[in-house]
């Protein structure tokens, strides 16, 4: 990795980038503790039940 691009101390934000996705979201958090962050919880359980990112459901629901 080349820590001149952006990164959370082990993976480069580029490297998170998949075709065809729908969302990404960079949160300010180094890869060993975004597991203890609040945001991050907060982001995956909406990923999980909405399909985004934010709070706000999706327009079909």
């Amino acid at each position: 990795m080349t820590f001149g691009e952006p990164n959370d101390g082990i993976v480069t934000v580029e490297s998170t980038r998949l075709a065809g996705m729908k969302e990404h979201l960079i949160l300010p958090h180094t890869h060993t503790f975004m597991m203890n962050s609040p945001a991050v919880a907060e982001a995956t359980i909406s990923f999980l039940q909405h399909g985004n990112f934010g709070a706000t459901p999706a327009k079909d629901e």
